[in-house]
């Protein structure tokens, strides 16, 4: 059983393309997350559902029957994810690193390095190469969509 943290960071298609390149043996299951930080109505959790679904067809042109899609909410993204690997017994955690590679403070992101700490069965921290431009101007792009997003 392997867990993927699908987020909204340049390495999440990584993350879904490396799991399904593991998932080569019959009965491996992927479980693709995505922890959301606010209390949800029906609608919200179909739509991000929806988003999620989105994300996985993308990068894998369809969800396989192996990769189940769940939607975790968390006052925190790394408290979601811990809860989730508290409930179900997974073997590995993939996760893309974050945005802030290039922060002194951070080596893989800020939740992934929280994560590194305390997260009690082995992660891949996967990272395409992206020069230091490419990364602000996603930096850029993330506050600019996180400041109109309507409350």
């Amino acid at each position: 059983k392997i867990l993927i943290a699908v987020g909204s960071g340049p390495n999440t298609s990584l993350a879904l393309r490396l799991g399904m390149a593991l998932a080569y043996r019959e009965g491996t299951r992927l479980t693709a997350l995505r922890i959301i930080q606010e209390e949800l109505d029906e609608e919200k959790i179909e739509d991000q559902t929806f988003l999620l679904s989105d994300i996985i067809e993308t990068e894998l042109g369809a969800i396989p029957e192996c990769v189940v899609p769940r939607i975790g909410i968390a006052p925190t993204v790394v408290g979601g994810i811990l809860a989730e690997i508290n409930q179900q017994a997974y073997d590995l955690m993939i996760i893309g690193a974050g945005v802030e590679v290039f922060s002194p403070k951070h080596l893989f992101g800020r939740v992934v390095d929280a994560l590194v700490e305390e997260t009690p069965i082995p992660m891949l921290i996967v990272r395409r190469y992206q020069s230091e431009p490419a990364l602000w101007l996603h930096n850029r792009i993330k506050q600019i969509e996180d400041t109109q997003t309507p409350s």
